[in-house]
């Protein structure tokens, strides 16, 4: 199953950023050539000079928290996310990216109802956010609420059809319902985006084995070993011979 929780650093780095005195503009603009090489320390050391001129900032508080989640210190980034929260109540876009990215801290601690709340106070900014929706349905995947999963990956689906791992995820969660026709239509989404996914073909190879289609099953495990998913190597010995 992919659970994956990133999110682009690109974006914070094309956004204007305004409304800083000159000092801490300096210290913003270093902190973010040092996310951006990696140096998630050195960042966050300038993203708290930038806080210590100009405390009332919410960007800085977002900026410094992606850095400390980026080094697993999930219970600083989480005190900074909020922080950068509570300095822009009327909402910003920052502030979509600091529940975005709180919530997967929280996931990440285990807090699974902390981190729905978070995915689903950034939907209600922004409904279109395809990637709340995305890890909102991964959630409820490990809460087994697989219907309320399905129904969070056919959203974003919607707003992004070539959004590869949605449709993959979908597939997993209709899976686990037992509905799978719709998982092989799924994972043969997942695939027709994603030609090289390898988990999607063994995925799909599963769903079709189930449905009684064993010698179709067997062409997709053996193309899912072929791109290097070695656990295609079982199914094949028990299956196809």
């Amino acid at each position: 199953m992919k659970l994956c929780f990133s999110f682009t650093f690109l974006s914070i780095l094309l956004l204007t950023l305004a409304g800083y005195g000159q000092d801490a503009s300096e210290f913003v603009d270093r902190g973010n050539a040092k996310s951006k090489r990696n140096d998630f320390r050195g960042a966050i050391a300038d993203f708290s000079r930038a806080i210590a001129i100009d405390p009332k900032d919410e960007y800085p508080y977002y900026a410094r928290g992606f850095a400390k989640e980026n080094l697993n210190e999930h219970t600083g980034a989480i005190a900074d996310f909020t922080r950068c929260i509570d300095q822009a109540p009327g909402g910003s876009v920052y502030t979509l990216y600091s529940y975005l990215w709180r919530g997967a801290a929280k996931e990440n601690l285990g807090d699974h109802k902390g981190a729905i709340a978070d995915y689903s106070r950034a939907i209600e900014i922004n409904h279109g956010e395809v990637r709340a929706y995305h890890n909102r349905g991964m959630i409820k995947v490990l809460i087994r609420d697989y219907r309320g999963a399905a129904a969070d990956y056919t959203k974003a689906v919607e707003i992004n059809p070539k959004y590869s791992d949605a449709w993959y995820n979908r597939a997993i969660a209709r899976g686990y319902l037992q509905d799978h026709r719709g998982a092989v239509a799924d994972y043969t989404k997942a695939i027709e985006i994603d030609h090289r996914n390898a988990e999607a073909y063994y995925g799909r190879g599963v769903a079709k084995f189930n449905l009684g289609q064993k010698e179709s099953a067997c062409v997709d495990f053996n193309k899912s070993r072929e791109l290097g998913y070695a656990g295609a190597n079982e199914a094949i010995r028990n299956y196809c011979r």
